[in-house]
């Protein structure tokens, strides 16, 4: 009891407070961009042809920062998450005149906002083509 009372409160110098404030999971956002491959056609007004390329493996790190305690009794922090390309998780079983990496591999995707946007005010009247 003894034990659990003194390693698993978040205070400095316990092993809880040493992996909350440096986490040893590794975390990943894994991300697939889907290129459009017909972008003539969609200009005009035709359906996307997408082709997925990845996935690619970002690690996340989780930075405790401006780490302070109140009374004893409450911790206050900020965290600064960021995230770095993970190359060998990303290209371990690809060959070699195949790897990914997103500083150099080029593609085409849509604005998903802009689209969004556009749909809503197409959709509610609000632009309307011809006259009104």
């Amino acid at each position: 009891q003894d034990l659990v009372n003194t390693q698993v409160v978040l205070k400095n110098g316990t092993l809880s407070f040493t992996q909350w404030l440096n986490p040893t999971p590794k975390i990943y956002k894994i991300v697939t961009v889907y290129n459009v491959t017909n972008t003539v056609e969609v200009a005009v007004g035709g359906r996307p042809i997408m082709d997925p390329i990845g996935p690619y493996y970002f690690r996340e790190y989780r930075e405790k920062i401006n780490v302070g305690v109140v009374y004893n009794q409450e911790v206050w922090f900020s965290e600064k998450k960021y995230y770095i390309f993970d190359n060998e998780t990303t290209n371990k079983d690809r060959p070699a005149n195949a790897t990914l990496d997103p500083t150099q591999d080029k593609f085409t995707t849509f604005n998903l906002a802009y689209v969004g946007v556009a749909y809503n005010l197409t959709c509610s009247g609000a632009i309307f083509s011809g006259d009104p």
